[in-house]
């Protein structure tokens, strides 16, 4: 009964955690400025510009402020939330596995360099380099044609990016690293 509470609590606060990274991008949506006109949203452009990443990620020429400033928040927020998404899951009770499963070498070798792959792939495209989704495709021009559709592509990109980074984290830091403590007790599966 009591990993039972234990296991709906951090389900909870896994929610939770999702619901409070992904609010900020559809309030910048409704509340921010398309353009920066005026003084405060010619500051903050600025400030993206010259202090944080400026113009990286997702992107619109339609309504290049808010593009810019959810594309810098989700920069900046996704590593946060998925450093709090491994606290979450890492308390007893969360039902996250003690070791991968046992497979055959070349397995573990595809597993580690797709990850691997996919986690360089979205670091560069989120952190060096923009996607003007105004002048794209017509396959994800749709997603440039209202805030609100943007907004939601980008809370999507947002909860994808967060939860690659915390399976880079499991597969890259905590399994080798209990694999290691396993090594050096002795303990079998090593």
């Amino acid at each position: 009964m009591q990993t039972i509470k234990a296991a709906g609590l951090l389900n909870l606060c896994q929610g939770l955690l999702i619901l409070v990274s992904v609010l900020p991008i559809f309030a910048i949506a409704l509340w921010l400025p398309t353009q920066a006109q005026g003084p405060l949203p010619a500051v903050l452009e600025r400030f993206l510009v010259e202090d944080l990443l400026g113009r990286v990620g997702l992107w619109s020429s339609n309504f290049p402020l808010e593009s810019m400033a959810i594309a810098n928040y989700i920069a900046v927020a996704a590593p946060l939330f998925a450093a709090g998404l491994a606290v979450i899951l890492q308390q007893p009770g969360a039902g996250l596995p003690a070791r991968l499963p046992v497979l055959a070498w070349h397995r573990y070798l595809l597993l580690y360099l797709g990850l691997a792959t996919l986690i360089a792939f979205m670091l560069h495209y989120n952190y060096f380099t923009y996607v003007d989704f105004a002048h794209h495709r017509s396959k994800f021009r749709w997603v440039a044609l209202n805030p609100t559709l943007f907004a939601c592509f980008a809370a999507t990109m947002l909860m994808v990016l967060e939860y690659l980074l915390f399976l880079s984290y499991l597969l890259f830091v905590h399994y080798p690293a209990g694999w290691l403590a396993r090594c050096l007790d002795r303990s079998p599966g090593c």
